[in-house]
């Protein structure tokens, strides 16, 4: 998923000409105290009922089904939260997380006496797909106490706590949640009303607005906007962009319970557990629409009669052989030329003319090259030509040191004397080196800026989700 910062400046307002208005007519009518919809791996939208309060056995997770609601794992006591992962969906069924197959039955996942502490009353579930986790919120007495965030792991089955009332002072009620990036949990307290973000590599929070008395639901889209719940008030909020206030989309439902996108990503589908409905709200926020409609842009082949030097597309085997051009640029000399660096080492050079029919090898440093089929993201992987190019033949590249363990550079060389369309391998200077733990995550894209300098990225230093926080940290190269 992409990584979304919201400001702690974020504070509700009502900014909305939509509020006030009648609510779209609902998809489906005539459930039992719905509280959360999700879509299925197979598309379809699946809504937890809870029944009547207070009498186990009568819940369920209905299908919709040509706008009725049918019931597909019945058996429930309370169940609220719920989402689909790995043909499956997992839901929160007062004390425990059960699991649905994909013909409606119901085993328990993780029981009550799996947690840290016995749950109170689990609400809302969240999925982090990459790590495989379901975070679970536990909404502790209703009275502001006992409230908890726990993560389960789907493989292991463990379980441990993310933040409690001892580790995240103020917490009443926890409830909405939603994932941040694969290191960020939101947490929508339904007491309080204050949305946190919660850090997972050390489980520090921060408070990022407030405002959302009775928040439910927490629900992203693609355009990175935020949409929250209100069960208590019936409204219906967006953040349409960090550190943006928050604008009122919808005042009319009784209880806006748990919600998620339709297929198209256009509305929002809010369950209102008291009117026993299922509505689409239009994810439109005035004043930031979106305008998603296809491009009207088309593609041709460049170049269409190169051939590259020391390439053919199939081995004497019949294998395929992969080219892995990183990128296109050009020396800024005035000689119309193109450039293209190969992953595994090689930089190819040939006239900008589509008449053009065969690459010159420019640079071949294959022999300094970690690369490999078998990988991606190890190699040449950038190149950048020095502003005054065309007098002094000075250009950059960063590659991947086959000779060291893990590790980048960054080298200065020089073209030949004696051919612009040759570079000198044993002119090479290195300028830095990026020491890392991991092979992946490495960067590469190198640029001069108009201030003269040259400009080099580079990765977090690999693994999944940034393990040694260096992402954010200006103390390292990793950086």
């Amino acid at each position: 998923m992409k990584k979304r910062l919201l400001s702690a400046a974020c504070v509700l307002a009502f900014a909305s000409s939509l509020w006030g208005a009648d609510l779209p007519k609902p998809l489906v009518t005539g459930m039992t105290n719905p509280e959360s919809v999700c879509l299925g791996s197979d598309g379809r939208m699946y809504v937890t009922e809870i029944g009547e309060f207070g009498k186990d056995g009568d819940g369920q997770v209905s299908v919709i089904v040509d706008g009725k609601a049918k019931p597909f794992a019945t058996g429930l006591d309370d169940p609220k939260g719920i989402v689909a992962f790995q043909n499956a969906l997992f839901v929160t069924d007062k004390t425990r997380v059960v699991r649905v197959d994909a013909n409606g039955k119901v085993t328990t996942f993780t029981a009550s006496d799996k947690f840290p502490s016995p749950p109170l009353f689990l609400n809302d579930i969240a999925l982090e797909p990459e790590s495989g986790s379901l975070f679970v919120s536990d909404s502790g007495d209703l009275k502001g106490t006992g409230g908890a965030v726990y993560r389960i792991n789907v493989k292991s089955g463990q379980t441990e706590l993310i933040v409690d009332g001892k580790s995240l002072l103020g917490l009443n009620t926890p409830n909405g949640l939603a994932l941040d990036g694969a290191s960020h949990l939101l947490l929508a307290d339904f007491g309080s009303g204050v949305l946190h973000r919660i850090k997972l590599a050390d489980k520090s929070s921060q408070k990022i607005a407030d405002g959302f008395e009775g928040g439910d639901g927490l629900t992203w889209d693609k355009h990175g906007r935020l949409f929250i719940t209100s069960w208590k008030t019936g409204k219906v909020f967006g953040i349409p962009r960090p550190g943006q206030k928050a604008v009122l989309l919808a005042d009319k439902f009784e209880q806006a319970a748990d919600s998620c996108l339709d297929p198209t990503g256009r509305f929002l589908l809010v369950p209102d557990m008291k009117a026993g409905t299922l509505t689409a709200l239009p994810t439109t926020i005035v004043g930031w629409e979106v305008d998603d409609s296809p491009l009207t842009i088309g593609t041709e082949i460049a170049f269409p009669k190169l051939q590259w030097t020391g390439w053919s597309a199939e081995s004497d085997s019949g294998k395929v052989s992969q080219l892995r051009p990183m990128l296109l640029t050009h020396a800024g000399d005035g000689s119309n030329r193109v450039f293209v660096p190969l992953q595994e080492g090689v930089i190819h050079v040939f006239p900008n003319d589509d008449a053009a029919t065969k690459t010159n090898i420019f640079l071949d440093i294959r022999d300094r090259v970690r690369y490999s089929d078998k990988q991606n993201e190890e190699g040449l992987l950038g190149l950048a030509f020095h502003p005054k190019f065309k007098t002094n033949g000075e250009f950059y590249v960063f590659y991947t040191d086959v000779k060291a363990k893990m590790a980048n550079v960054v080298s200065r060389f020089r073209v030949s004397k004696s051919d612009p369309n040759k570079a000198d391998p044993a002119s090479e200077e290195e300028i830095i080196r990026f020491e890392k733990s991991y092979w992946n995550h490495d960067g590469g894209t190198l640029a001069f800026g108009p201030d003269g300098f040259l400009y080099v990225t580079h990765g977090d230093g690999g693994a999944g989700n940034d393990p040694h926080e260096n992402g954010q940290n200006l103390k390292t190269l990793l950086g």
